[in-house]
């Protein structure tokens, strides 16, 4: 990952992914926001609890930062399912309540819209950023265990196949930063739901601790690969967030926030109504 700075927020971009000038993407981290006492910093989630106005605040500062208007950024409510979201120009045709109720309960977005930012929000849970740079196509991905089981990567890949004709190995991908396997402890019925889907992979499945620990990160390079994704073509930011949340929200250190990470193609073509969650 590169550290940048854009006026005052911190942010890192990935070095796969800088070489296309009209693409923005970021990771967020817990600094440079409104929020705080244990929400300290620059939390980006309504959904824990915090004042609506700081988190507002806080999307806007994103939106500044990479010269965005804030209703250009979509997230979808998020609920470690596997569940997704194509991002068309009727969305935003539609009413505040339409788009609401079509951005809830989605852990992934796809759209080949310019000047549309999709993001996700995570604290320890895996974020997946996918670029098409052949067919101009973006996505989002959550994923937590849960979505990782479910293979929600390798439902995106499809899905970018059936709508937009993507080919997989032509995909860029980045997976950001996330709980490692040695601070990422589970029981033996996730452990099981892991086995059922990737065998004993050591990777990705680790017996040699006192409970089992799993790899989000490399579950999900897994699913990437298999689903045509060239190794070349597919980048993880090697951060735990557990060990580095003094950097980055984590949940199983307690932490309430949640960064965010996202993906913008910028454009002269399809404008972009409010489709903020």
């Amino acid at each position: 990952m590169v550290k940048k700075t854009s006026q005052g927020l911190p942010y890192f971009t990935y070095p796969l992914l800088n070489n296309y000038p009209d693409l923005v993407h970021f990771t967020t981290t817990r600094h440079g926001g409104f929020s705080n006492g244990e929400y300290g910093g620059l939390n980006v989630s309504f959904a824990v609890g915090e004042d609506s106005t700081l988190v507002a605040q806080n999307r806007h500062l994103i939106a500044d930062a990479f010269a965005l208007d804030s209703h250009q950024l979509l997230f979808g409510r998020q609920i470690h399912e596997s569940n997704i979201r194509v991002i068309r120009q009727d969305f935003f045709e539609k009413s505040p309540e339409e788009r609401y109720e079509q951005l809830t309960a989605i852990d992934s977005l796809i759209t080949n819209l310019k000047n549309v930012c999709l993001c996700i929000l995570t604290a320890d849970c895996a974020g997946i950023l996918l670029y098409d740079p052949k067919q101009a196509v973006i996505s989002v991905i959550h994923a937590g265990w849960r979505g990782t089981v479910k293979k929600i990567a390798t439902n995106v890949i499809n899905k970018m196949r059936q709508e937009f004709d993507c080919r997989p190995a032509d995909i860029l991908a980045v997976i950001g930063p996330c709980i490692g396997l040695e601070s990422y402890e589970v029981g033996d019925e996730v452990a099981k739901k892991f086995v059922e889907v990737f065998g004993e992979n050591h990777a990705i499945i680790d017996r040699t601790y006192s409970k089992p620990h799993v790899a989000v990160a490399a579950a999900n390079h897994r699913l990437l690969m298999d689903s045509g994704l060239s190794p070349e073509n597919i980048a993880l930011s090697g951060v735990c967030t557990f060990r580095n949340n003094d950097r980055f929200y984590s949940a199983r250190q307690g932490d309430k926030g949640r960064f965010c990470s996202g993906i913008s193609m910028r454009g002269i073509s399809n404008s972009a109504g409010n489709g903020n969650g």
